[in-house]
This record gives structure tokens, sequence and C-alpha cells, in this order.
């Protein structure tokens, strides 16, 4: 089964965007999804790594750019962008962020973004493991879909995230799909 950034027929002639793609899991996975995919990160010190991983790996379609993720260069331009491990530094900054992923959007693009809920980190909430989680923020299922309309995303698609227990523990992270808007 393809992914959800990837289920269209065209997905192969298209360019993936990771806009905050730190040490390049995501863009690993889907590179054989695209024929182009755009690695973004702020930090020199992860496309570096990165790039060194992608060469390892043999993947030769992904390019690794600079960019602040607040003020890409791709305005309505971009086929699908991915956005994961971002969205949990708090409302303003994520509604920011939000607003900046749909703005790169060309028409019929397709954003897939997640958010951490309270279950991504259950061990380390309680108590039970050292807490590394505590300038994140965690959205519920509603927090998450009121923070997409206040990013002007009105229009949405919830994928979720689960595993096979996904009927006794809520999934650990809630991940939406979004399109571009037709100019």
């Amino acid at each position: 089964m393809r992914p959800p950034v990837a289920k269209t027929k065209e997905s192969t002639a298209s360019i993936l965007c990771d806009i905050a793609a730190g040490a390049g899991h995501y863009t690993f996975a889907y590179a054989k999804y695209f024929s182009f995919v755009l690695h973004c990160d702020l930090s020199s010190r992860n496309l570096s790594y990165s790039r060194r991983k992608s060469r390892e790996q043999g993947l030769n379609n992904i390019f690794f750019l600079r960019v602040d993720y607040f003020s890409p260069p791709f305005r309505r331009t971009l086929d699908r962008i991915l956005c994961f491990d971002t969205v949990i530094r708090g409302k303003d900054h994520d509604r920011l962020l939000l607003k900046a992923i749909a703005g790169c959007l060309g028409t019929g693009g397709t954003a897939v973004i997640d958010f951490h809920n309270w279950w991504h980190n259950p061990l380390r909430r309680l108590g039970i493991l050292k807490e590394n989680f505590s300038t994140n923020k965690s959205y519920s299922r509603k927090s998450a879909e009121s923070l997409l309309h206040e990013a002007g995303i009105l229009e949405f698609e919830s994928n979720g995230f689960g595993s096979a227990f996904a009927n006794l523990i809520p999934t650990t992270r809630l991940i939406y799909s979004f399109k571009g808007k037709i100019a």
C-alpha cells in the first residue's frame, strides 16, 4: 500500500518536499515514490548527515536545501509536502508553520502532517521514564482540528497512525492531509 502522501497515480512524476526533514528518515522512505525529493531543513548539521546517509543508500533523486520552514521559497508550487515531528512546538508556532505549508501547495497538491497526542510518550508523561517532551505540545483530535481551522485549512482528512492495538490504545499521532487551494 502506498503511504497517504504518495497515493495518486501521478505521484511518480511529482516532487515531494519534506519541509522539516531532520535526519531524513521519512525523506528516504518516500524517495522511491517520487521523481525528485526536496529535503529541507534549517540545520546544516542535519543536511550534511542526511546527504551522507542518502548517498550511502544510493538515493540520487534527493536535493538538500537549507530552508526556514516559516518562509519557504515555494509559493503555491509543490505537488506534495510532508511534515512529521515538527507540529509540536506550541499553538502559535504550529499555526504559523501550517500556514506556511498551505501556502507552498500548488493547485491539487497535497500535504501530510502529524500532531503528537498524549499517547505519543505515555511512560515519560507518567514519570516512569525521564521527561524529554516537556517543551513540546501534544494535541487531542479536537485541538488539532481547531488549529488547522485557525491556520485557514478548512478542508482536511484524518489518516490515522496506529497499530494493531488501536482499538485498545489511541493512536500515537494524529495524521492529516489537505489539498492546495484552487487559484
